[in-house]
């Protein structure tokens, strides 16, 4: 980790963080007793510049980060930009760029500050991250369909890594609406998923 923060502060970003899974995992990793950490699919740098939204820019810094450090896949984005993409009013800063992002464990950054300590910017707390649930981010609704398709990814990550641990329980939060819908029908659908799910753990 510090590897990646120390690269990234070399290229003095504007009000950097790097985000998202970076600092979950390693708290999951650290709770589930990990000895290596949990390969990232990449490594997401926010950083907030008005003053350049060219995404040529972003390319640039990811191929400096690249140079760095060649086994690390990176993606960097002005988040000053992202409020376009996503829908949403303009963002302040990147922390309140965080902040509108779907899952609450991954509404958090870590950067390094001038004085050599570490900066946490957490908007809904980290509380979330050590309760190894993905909850929903609870200010900004997001399609339900959206949020089912990155927890089941979630789901088959860890499955594919752990040959199954904890698996479950990250299903469970994908379908938890399912268990107290009024519908008989819906819940004992729900049921049948878990169970499936449980049985496919089992023969791993």
């Amino acid at each position: 980790m510090t590897e990646c923060l120390r690269a990234v502060e070399r290229l003095k970003l504007p009000d950097w963080y790097i985000a998202a899974g970076f600092l979950r995992n390693a708290i999951w990793d650290l709770l589930h007793e990990k000895t290596t950490r949990t390969p990232l699919n990449d490594v997401d740098v926010a950083y907030y510049d008005p003053a350049n939204l060219s995404e040529v820019s972003e390319q640039k810094f990811e191929a400096a980060l690249q140079a760095r450090l060649p086994g690390v896949k990176w993606q960097v984005r002005n988040q000053t930009r992202m409020h376009i993409l996503n829908g949403h009013a303009a963002y302040r800063d990147t922390e309140h760029a965080m902040a509108h992002w779907p899952e609450v464990p991954t509404c958090v950054g870590v950067r390094i500050e001038p004085d050599g300590s570490l900066k946490v910017a957490a908007p809904y707390g980290i509380e979330e991250n050590w309760s190894l649930r993905v909850a929903s981010n609870p200010a900004v609704r997001y399609p339900a369909a959206l949020y089912n398709d990155r927890i089941r990814e979630l789901a088959l990550k860890r499955l594919a890594e752990d040959g199954g641990e904890n698996v479950l329980e990250l299903l469970r939060a994908e379908i938890e609406g399912l268990l107290h819908d009024p519908n008989m029908k819906v819940k004992k659908a729900a049921i049948q998923i878990l169970r499936k799910n449980r049985e496919q753990v089992g023969d791993t």
